[in-house]
């Protein structure tokens, strides 16, 4: 995991499966430009998918987090 370059976020995204409870889970954190914490969630999704899938569905929910959030200039880090 890398510091997001100068005057940028960062969003990290990982995701995690349970067969057992036929889930998808999507965790996102956004650091600065220090590496500091700034912000997180955290959401299940009631599917079972591919990890291409997931990771894609991951991408997609903290894009769309960050648009939410009115935040610029930031970069996505997936696994």
């Amino acid at each position: 995991m890398e510091k997001p370059a100068m005057g940028k976020l960062k969003c990290n995204v990982d995701v995690s499966f349970s067969t057992s409870l036929n889930r998808v889970g999507i965790s996102m954190c956004i650091r600065d430009v220090e590496g500091c914490y700034v912000l997180s969630k955290t959401l299940w999704l009631s599917l079972l998918c591919s990890v291409e899938v997931g990771e894609a569905l991951g991408l997609y929910h903290a894009m769309k987090w960050n648009h939410e959030l009115q935040l610029a200039n930031v970069d996505f880090e997936v696994d």
